[in-house]
Protein backbone atom coordinates (compact mmCIF):
# COMPACT_ATOMS: atom_id res chain seq x y z
CA UNK A 1 0.00 0.00 0.00
CA UNK A 2 1.51 3.33 -1.09
CA UNK A 3 1.74 6.28 1.25
CA UNK A 4 -1.39 8.42 1.19
CA UNK A 5 -3.63 5.65 -0.20
CA UNK A 6 -7.18 5.92 1.11
CA UNK A 7 -8.17 2.66 2.81
CA UNK A 8 -11.75 1.76 3.75
CA UNK A 9 -12.31 -0.94 6.37
CA UNK A 10 -15.48 -3.05 6.45
CA UNK A 11 -16.12 -4.52 9.89
CA UNK A 12 -17.75 -7.78 10.88
CA UNK A 13 -21.54 -7.50 11.20
CA UNK A 14 -21.59 -10.61 13.45
CA UNK A 15 -19.26 -12.54 15.73
CA UNK A 16 -17.91 -15.66 14.10
CA UNK A 17 -15.45 -17.01 11.55
CA UNK A 18 -14.76 -15.28 8.24
CA UNK A 19 -14.39 -17.59 5.24
CA UNK A 20 -13.68 -17.06 1.55
CA UNK A 21 -16.77 -16.38 -0.56
CA UNK A 22 -15.95 -19.43 -2.71
CA UNK A 23 -16.84 -21.65 0.27
CA UNK A 24 -20.45 -20.43 0.41
CA UNK A 25 -22.89 -23.21 -0.61
CA UNK A 26 -24.78 -20.98 -3.05
CA UNK A 27 -23.44 -20.15 -6.51
CA UNK A 28 -25.02 -16.71 -6.40
CA UNK A 29 -22.31 -15.85 -3.86
CA UNK A 30 -19.56 -18.44 -4.44
CA UNK A 31 -19.27 -17.42 -8.10
CA UNK A 32 -19.45 -13.74 -7.09
CA UNK A 33 -22.49 -13.01 -9.27
CA UNK A 34 -23.60 -10.21 -6.93
CA UNK A 35 -20.05 -9.02 -6.30
CA UNK A 36 -16.87 -9.80 -4.37
CA UNK A 37 -16.72 -10.14 -0.62
CA UNK A 38 -16.46 -12.66 2.20
CA UNK A 39 -18.83 -14.70 4.37
CA UNK A 40 -19.21 -15.22 8.11
CA UNK A 41 -20.23 -18.37 9.94
CA UNK A 42 -21.84 -16.59 12.93
CA UNK A 43 -21.40 -17.74 16.51
CA UNK A 44 -23.94 -15.26 17.94
CA UNK A 45 -27.20 -13.81 16.66
CA UNK A 46 -26.90 -10.05 16.83
CA UNK A 47 -26.08 -8.09 13.67
CA UNK A 48 -24.20 -4.79 13.74
CA UNK A 49 -23.46 -2.19 11.12
CA UNK A 50 -20.29 -3.06 9.16
CA UNK A 51 -19.62 0.55 8.21
CA UNK A 52 -20.29 4.25 8.69
CA UNK A 53 -23.08 5.33 6.36
CA UNK A 54 -26.78 4.61 6.12
CA UNK A 55 -29.14 1.65 5.68
CA UNK A 56 -30.37 1.50 2.08
CA UNK A 57 -32.33 -1.79 2.07
CA UNK A 58 -34.02 -4.16 4.51
CA UNK A 59 -35.70 -7.15 2.85
CA UNK A 60 -39.23 -8.09 3.90
CA UNK A 61 -37.90 -11.45 5.08
CA UNK A 62 -35.51 -9.61 7.45
CA UNK A 63 -32.70 -11.66 5.93
CA UNK A 64 -31.13 -9.08 3.59
CA UNK A 65 -29.62 -5.76 4.65
CA UNK A 66 -28.10 -3.15 2.33
CA UNK A 67 -25.68 -0.45 3.48
CA UNK A 68 -24.17 2.52 1.64
CA UNK A 69 -20.90 3.78 3.11
CA UNK A 70 -19.85 7.41 3.40
CA UNK A 71 -17.51 6.69 0.46
CA UNK A 72 -20.42 5.54 -1.74
CA UNK A 73 -19.69 1.81 -1.55
CA UNK A 74 -22.74 -0.48 -1.47
CA UNK A 75 -22.66 -3.51 0.84
CA UNK A 76 -25.18 -6.35 1.12
CA UNK A 77 -25.43 -8.69 4.11
CA UNK A 78 -27.62 -11.80 3.79
CA UNK A 79 -28.35 -13.83 6.92
CA UNK A 80 -27.82 -17.47 5.96
CA UNK A 81 -28.80 -19.41 2.86
CA UNK A 82 -32.27 -19.86 1.38
CA UNK A 83 -35.45 -17.79 1.42
CA UNK A 84 -37.11 -18.53 4.77
CA UNK A 85 -38.87 -15.52 6.28
CA UNK A 86 -37.46 -14.73 9.75
CA UNK A 87 -39.34 -11.48 10.31
CA UNK A 88 -41.33 -13.02 13.19
CA UNK A 89 -38.08 -13.99 14.91
CA UNK A 90 -36.27 -10.69 14.40
CA UNK A 91 -36.13 -7.48 16.42
CA UNK A 92 -35.01 -4.50 14.33
CA UNK A 93 -33.21 -1.60 15.99
CA UNK A 94 -32.82 0.47 12.82
CA UNK A 95 -34.85 1.18 9.69
CA UNK A 96 -34.17 2.05 6.06
CA UNK A 97 -32.67 5.52 5.75
CA UNK A 98 -31.18 5.55 9.25
CA UNK A 99 -27.69 6.93 9.70
CA UNK A 100 -25.39 4.31 11.26
CA UNK A 101 -21.84 3.93 12.49
CA UNK A 102 -19.75 0.77 12.45
CA UNK A 103 -20.73 -1.30 15.47
CA UNK A 104 -24.29 0.04 15.83
CA UNK A 105 -26.78 -2.73 16.67
CA UNK A 106 -29.03 -3.32 13.65
CA UNK A 107 -31.01 -6.47 14.48
CA UNK A 108 -31.35 -9.35 16.92
CA UNK A 109 -32.42 -12.82 15.78
CA UNK A 110 -34.06 -15.56 17.86
CA UNK A 111 -31.42 -18.29 17.71
CA UNK A 112 -33.73 -21.13 18.78
CA UNK A 113 -36.48 -20.29 16.28
CA UNK A 114 -34.04 -19.81 13.41
CA UNK A 115 -32.19 -23.03 14.27
CA UNK A 116 -35.54 -24.85 14.04
CA UNK A 117 -35.84 -23.74 10.41
CA UNK A 118 -32.66 -25.70 9.68
CA UNK A 119 -31.06 -23.51 6.99
CA UNK A 120 -27.32 -23.01 6.55
CA UNK A 121 -26.39 -19.93 8.62
CA UNK A 122 -23.38 -18.90 6.49
CA UNK A 123 -23.80 -15.14 6.04
CA UNK A 124 -22.30 -13.44 2.93
CA UNK A 125 -21.10 -9.83 3.04
CA UNK A 126 -20.89 -8.64 -0.56
CA UNK A 127 -19.68 -5.48 -2.31
CA UNK A 128 -22.48 -4.60 -4.75
CA UNK A 129 -21.40 -1.22 -6.09
CA UNK A 130 -19.10 1.77 -5.88
CA UNK A 131 -15.91 -0.31 -6.08
CA UNK A 132 -14.76 0.64 -9.57
CA UNK A 133 -11.05 1.47 -9.47
CA UNK A 134 -10.69 -0.19 -6.05
CA UNK A 135 -8.64 -3.10 -4.73
CA UNK A 136 -10.46 -5.55 -2.45
CA UNK A 137 -8.53 -7.42 0.27
CA UNK A 138 -10.33 -10.04 2.41
CA UNK A 139 -9.39 -10.77 6.04
CA UNK A 140 -9.98 -14.44 6.90
CA UNK A 141 -10.29 -15.89 10.42
CA UNK A 142 -12.11 -15.40 13.73
CA UNK A 143 -13.61 -11.96 14.16
CA UNK A 144 -15.55 -9.83 16.63
CA UNK A 145 -18.61 -7.90 15.45
CA UNK A 146 -18.07 -4.19 14.98
CA UNK A 147 -14.38 -4.40 15.89
CA UNK A 148 -12.55 -6.72 13.51
CA UNK A 149 -12.14 -5.80 9.84
CA UNK A 150 -13.31 -8.50 7.42
CA UNK A 151 -12.12 -6.67 4.31
CA UNK A 152 -10.31 -3.54 3.24
CA UNK A 153 -10.84 -1.52 0.07
CA UNK A 154 -8.33 0.89 -1.38
CA UNK A 155 -7.72 2.85 -4.58
CA UNK A 156 -5.91 0.86 -7.27
CA UNK A 157 -3.84 3.91 -8.24
CA UNK A 158 -5.37 4.31 -11.69
CA UNK A 159 -7.59 7.26 -10.81
CA UNK A 160 -6.40 10.61 -12.13
CA UNK A 161 -5.26 13.10 -9.45
CA UNK A 162 -7.74 15.82 -8.63
CA UNK A 163 -7.06 19.11 -10.41
CA UNK A 164 -6.23 22.25 -8.46
CA UNK A 165 -9.36 24.35 -7.97
CA UNK A 166 -9.42 27.27 -10.41
CA UNK A 167 -10.12 30.85 -9.41
CA UNK A 168 -13.90 31.22 -9.67
CA UNK A 169 -15.10 33.40 -12.54
CA UNK A 170 -17.50 36.28 -11.85
CA UNK A 171 -20.36 34.22 -13.31
CA UNK A 172 -19.57 31.41 -10.85
CA UNK A 173 -19.58 33.80 -7.91
CA UNK A 174 -22.98 35.08 -8.99
CA UNK A 175 -24.25 31.51 -9.32
CA UNK A 176 -23.28 30.76 -5.72
CA UNK A 177 -25.59 33.54 -4.59
CA UNK A 178 -28.59 32.03 -6.38
CA UNK A 179 -31.38 30.52 -4.26
CA UNK A 180 -31.14 26.90 -3.14
CA UNK A 181 -32.47 24.17 -5.38
CA UNK A 182 -36.30 24.18 -5.44
CA UNK A 183 -38.00 21.69 -3.13
CA UNK A 184 -39.68 20.00 -6.11
CA UNK A 185 -36.30 19.01 -7.56
CA UNK A 186 -35.08 17.81 -4.16
CA UNK A 187 -38.20 15.65 -3.85
CA UNK A 188 -37.50 14.15 -7.30
CA UNK A 189 -33.99 13.22 -6.17
CA UNK A 190 -35.30 11.55 -3.02
CA UNK A 191 -37.88 9.66 -5.10
CA UNK A 192 -35.18 8.50 -7.53
CA UNK A 193 -32.96 7.26 -4.67
CA UNK A 194 -35.93 5.41 -3.14
CA UNK A 195 -36.69 3.79 -6.50
CA UNK A 196 -33.09 2.58 -6.87
CA UNK A 197 -33.16 1.05 -3.37
CA UNK A 198 -36.49 -0.68 -4.05
CA UNK A 199 -35.10 -2.08 -7.31
CA UNK A 200 -32.02 -3.42 -5.51
CA UNK A 201 -34.20 -5.03 -2.82
CA UNK A 202 -36.38 -6.64 -5.53
CA UNK A 203 -33.38 -8.12 -7.37
CA UNK A 204 -31.70 -9.38 -4.19
CA UNK A 205 -34.84 -11.12 -2.91
CA UNK A 206 -34.60 -14.64 -4.37
CA UNK A 207 -38.40 -15.04 -4.13
CA UNK A 208 -38.69 -12.61 -7.05
CA UNK A 209 -36.39 -14.60 -9.36
CA UNK A 210 -39.17 -16.85 -10.78
CA UNK A 211 -40.99 -13.71 -11.91
CA UNK A 212 -37.84 -12.40 -13.63
CA UNK A 213 -37.17 -15.77 -15.30
CA UNK A 214 -40.80 -16.08 -16.46
CA UNK A 215 -40.67 -12.59 -17.94
CA UNK A 216 -37.39 -13.37 -19.74
CA UNK A 217 -38.80 -16.62 -21.16
CA UNK A 218 -41.98 -14.83 -22.28
CA UNK A 219 -40.00 -12.14 -24.12
CA UNK A 220 -37.78 -14.81 -25.74
CA UNK A 221 -40.80 -16.82 -26.99
CA UNK A 222 -42.41 -13.67 -28.36
CA UNK A 223 -39.25 -12.72 -30.29
CA UNK A 224 -38.94 -16.26 -31.70
CA UNK A 225 -42.55 -16.12 -32.97
CA UNK A 226 -41.93 -12.71 -34.57
CA UNK A 227 -38.75 -13.84 -36.36
CA UNK A 228 -40.34 -17.10 -37.56
CA UNK A 229 -43.34 -15.17 -38.91
CA UNK A 230 -41.04 -12.79 -40.77
CA UNK A 231 -39.05 -15.70 -42.21
CA UNK A 232 -42.22 -17.45 -43.43
CA UNK A 233 -43.50 -14.23 -44.98
CA UNK A 234 -40.21 -13.63 -46.84
CA UNK A 235 -40.15 -17.27 -47.94
CA UNK A 236 -43.53 -16.87 -49.67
Amino acid sequence: MSEGTHVISVFAPMNGKVIDLSEVPDQLYSKRILGDGVAIVPSEWEMYSPTDGYISVIADSKRGFGFTTDDGIELFVHIGMGDDDVSDFTVLHKKVGDRVQAGDLIAEFNKDMISALGFDITTPVVLCGGVEGKIFRPVIGEVEAGAGAIMTIEDDGTAAPAAEPAEPAPQQLEAKEQPAEPEAKQEKKVTADKGENETLAFLLDRRNWPKLIAGFVGITVFLVIVFVSIALFIGH
